[in-house]
């Protein structure tokens, strides 16, 4: 027979060899859609999507303590509980504002934690110039750095895009013309 053993399946993740770490955590993306049209000022047109919600992500840090950074706040992750570090600035991109609201432990068999957030766009944004490419819509990122106690660090991100609201023309006032009539005249201003 062979005395040579088999290769490990799964190198870099024994936790009883010191010259081996748990594998690099993964993160998943996520993306956010809002409509200024749904703002209270906004046409009321465009509004499928309206202006706040709440998402998740998941993180999975192969069984390690981390951190989670999402803009200026951050979550710990120690010996299986999470905890929110105090202080930090919620996360802005093109008026969009996200806020984490929770962290939920892995499920039984998982190693992967949860992550809720809430978003809302708090004003109307400038956009580009009719026909450029941020005439219908304003995109942009928030990062999210995830690292682990073996100091691996992986970067996700949560996307943001901001419909922009379009002018809605509503006549005032009805005229009708007659066969003699030269002009007519009205209001169309909201």
């Amino acid at each position: 027979p062979d005395p040579t053993p088999d290769p490990d399946p799964n190198p870099g993740t024994d936790p009883d060899d010191p010259d081996t770490e748990p594998a690099t955590p993964h993160v998943t993306d996520n993306k956010i859609v809002v409509d200024e049209g749904a703002l209270a000022e906004g046409s009321g047109t465009h509004v499928r999507h309206g202006i706040s919600g709440t998402g998740s992500f998941s993180v999975d840090l192969n069984g390690e303590n981390g951190t989670i950074a999402v803009g200026g706040q951050t979550i710990t992750i120690t010996d299986g509980a999470a905890q929110f570090t105090d202080g930090g600035e919620i996360a802005t991109v093109h008026g969009v504002q996200v806020l984490l609201t929770d962290v939920t432990a892995p499920a039984k068999g998982s190693e992967a934690w949860e992550i809720s957030y809430s978003y809302k766009l708090t004003d109307e944004q400038e956009h580009g110039a009719d026909g450029s490419t941020t005439d219908a819509a304003l995109n942009g990122t928030i990062g999210i750095t995830v690292t682990d106690q073996s100091g691996d660090v992986v970067n996700a991100f949560i996307s943001v895009e901001v419909h922009d609201d379009v002018p809605v023309v509503k006549a005032r006032e009805s005229n009708y013309i007659s066969e003699d009539t030269v002009s007519v005249s009205g209001d169309v201003r909201d």
